[in-house]
């Protein structure tokens, strides 16, 4: 494996993966951070991805799982762009508070809605402005759980591609489409493709588990603090409350969506045993 050394962190190309770690890169570009032994793991089988460069340490290579995850990345890459980094240059790229040893750009074909494969009984799950990484991180991992064919990304969202939302997604932005729309443009799409547009809604009348989740759906998680866009609400069909028994005011939007999705998959389960 042909390397190059870098022991600077005023590297040109640090500096290049800082700004992309960051979200600075270029508005076309569709490269992206990941950190991280797990993340790679996932990365290598993710046919609509590539690597561009791979940054790693010393230490990290001498151990017998590192030395095995980079000659398995270069059997697959045959790019180059192989760096081995001072342990203060890793300390730079991280994202973390306590580096894993192995860093890397990305690059990922994020595909049209229109190029969206639905099923007979189709599931998107869909972000209307969720700014928290973590959340629309976990939103991904949430839609790739249940088996929805894409994660839909609108106006005023939080970037799944970022640190923190890749890593809350456990590898499954490698997994599930995430592909980033205008809020016209999924309106249209939802009515070509005969979607109900369900959206969560702490102060809806009808609770998840009496609302018919049976058909094909485009559900929609909105803003932490506002919800639902106003350019949305219109084309909702049936908006949805998650019921609580206690005195807790609300869910978080993470763990309204896992029982929203769940129950979607529990009752299109009861639907196929009753057949």
């Amino acid at each position: 494996m042909q390397t190059r050394r870098i022991t600077s962190s005023s590297n040109p190309l640090i500096k290049d993966a800082v700004r992309i770690r960051d979200g600075h890169a270029k508005p076309e570009s569709l490269d992206f951070f990941i950190e991280g032994p797990h993340l790679f793991e996932a990365m290598l089988s993710a046919k609509h991805c590539s690597l561009r460069k791979v940054f790693f340490t010393e230490a990290f290579a001498r151990r017998s799982s590192g030395s095995e995850l980079l000659k398995r990345v270069q059997s697959v890459w045959s790019g180059g762009g192989f760096f081995q980094v001072a342990d203060l240059v890793m300390a730079k790229l991280s994202d973390t508070d306590t580096p894993q040893g192995i860093a890397a750009i990305v690059t990922c074909r994020q595909p049209r809605l229109d190029e969206v494969l639905l099923s007979e009984m189709p599931m998107l799950v869909v972000s209307d402005g969720m700014q928290d990484p973590g959340n629309i991180g976990a939103l991904v991992r949430l839609a790739d759980a249940v088996g929805s064919e894409a994660v839909v990304v609108l106006p005023g969202s939080a970037n799944p591609f970022m640190p923190k939302a890749v890593r809350s997604s456990a590898g499954s932005i490698f997994h599930v489409p995430v592909v980033f729309a205008e809020t016209s443009d999924f309106i249209s799409y939802s009515a070509q493709h005969s979607l109900t547009i369900v959206a969560a809604d702490v102060h809806a009348e009808q609770d998840c588990f009496s609302a018919d989740l049976c058909r094909p759906v485009a559900i929609v998680f909105g803003n932490e603090a506002k919800g639902i866009g106003e350019d949305l609400k219109p084309h909702m069909a049936a908006a949805v409350r998650i019921p609580i028994y206690g005195q807790a005011e609300s869910l978080n939007v993470a763990t309204a969506a896992a029982v929203l999705l769940y129950e979607t998959v529990r009752q299109r389960g009861e639907k196929n045993r009753g057949h």
